[in-house]
């Protein structure tokens, strides 16, 4: 392979791989040279920086300049309020054996700057990961490889489209509103005003066909405790939610995901044959925590400062409550969880791009 044809592949290698970082969401910081290119990351309490080092062939790489450049960038990010900072440098082009065992050593995990060298190897043009470094950051090395054999990879593009939370404000207003309009035309804790207001009830929806009440029964609420608990599951997930995709993908999931809530409430209900009242937007937010859940996964990071374990958490705390409280509805949360994931899905598969392509495509 002439000297030409190399330089080509790695400089396609290189721009793969900044592509990636591009399509991950990473930060582009100005490095103030050409052969660099820096992207930083906040996620899970911890800042990471990623240089991408291109070398030329019969580049001379000055080791104690870059030494300099890695302890001025160390300690412009370690003055952030941050557990730690990790550093992960990626060479890519014509390195030689001796700067590959300069950096094979292993890194400080204890301090709160932690340096991680990895190359791009020369013979086969995938990530080579020396013996004694970290040999994972983040879980990218898998996805970086499976890059660099196939030349082109899917991947979300999912980004905050605006700071808005126009949508998660109205459909609280409405909560707020028809609670009140209950409380002032008798109570929200009262069957006969449930029932006039759009509540749902086994029998009396078989009997007269209304099946609307599916709809309405997710604006009402039983006594303020109910409405203040929602309240609360609308803002955290509907709030960061609604940054992400549109008014109306957004009302898709609510919706629907209550729809459905209220369905396999009525379901369970029907074939249990048991007497009861369902109100309440759970399903709905439940759907919210379902396509927070989708969304997460898909961008591979935190959504606002919830991630998926978080996410997790909350589904699986409410489930518990759901178990041990007689009068939660059970059914409507999972029912609603589905129901949001469900929704979700297509909606997000309509953000599926690709880095990359042929060799070609990548130049």
């Amino acid at each position: 392979m002439s000297e030409d044809n190399m330089s080509e592949e790695f400089l396609n290698d290189y721009v793969l791989l900044k592509s990636y970082f591009e399509a991950k969401n990473y930060k582009k910081i100005d490095a103030d040279n050409e052969h660099i290119t820096l992207y930083t990351l906040y996620q899970k309490s911890s800042y990471y920086i990623i240089n991408l080092v291109h070398l030329p062939p019969k580049h001379a790489f000055d080791i104690q300049a870059y030494e300099f450049y890695m302890d001025s960038l160390s300690h412009q990010f370690s003055q952030y309020n941050t557990d730690r900072v990790i550093m992960l440098t990626i060479f890519v082009g014509d390195w030689n054996r001796s700067l590959y065992d300069y950096f094979n050593k292993r890194p400080n995990i204890e301090a709160k700057t932690i340096e991680v060298t990895w190359f791009v190897s020369s013979d086969t043009r995938d990530l080579d990961i020396p013996d004694q470094q970290l040999n994972s950051v983040m879980g990218i090395e898998k996805p970086i490889r499976e890059l660099l054999k196939n030349k082109k990879q899917t991947y979300y593009a999912i980004e905050k489209q605006s700071q808005r939370q126009h949508i998660t404000l109205l459909i609280g207003l409405i909560n707020v509103i028809v609670w009140m309009l209950m409380e002032m035309n008798g109570s929200s804790t009262d069957a006969n005003t449930l029932m006039r207001f759009g509540a749902i009830h086994v029998e009396y929806i078989i009997r007269t066909q209304q099946y609307w009440r599916f709809v309405s029964a997710m604006f009402l609420h039983i006594g303020g405790m109910h409405l203040l608990f929602n309240l609360f599951g609308l803002y955290i997930f509907g709030s960061r939610l609604e940054k992400y995709i549109s008014a109306r993908h957004f009302a898709m999931i609510y919706l629907g995901a209550g729809v459905f809530g209220s369905i396999l409430s009525f379901g369970y209900h029907f074939f249990t044959q048991t007497e009861v009242i369902a109100a309440g937007a759970s399903g709905a937010i439940y759907g919210l925590i379902g396509g927070a859940l989708v969304l997460s996964k898909a961008m591979n990071r935190s959504m606002d400062g919830i991630n998926d374990y978080i996410i997790w958490l909350f589904f699986i705390y409410g489930i518990v409550y759901s178990v041990v409280s007689p009068n939660v509805d059970l059914f409507a949360h999972v029912g609603g969880f589905v129901g949001g994931i469900a929704i979700s899905i297509p909606i997000v598969r309509l953000r599926l791009k690709e880095i990359g392509g042929t060799e070609d495509e990548a130049r």
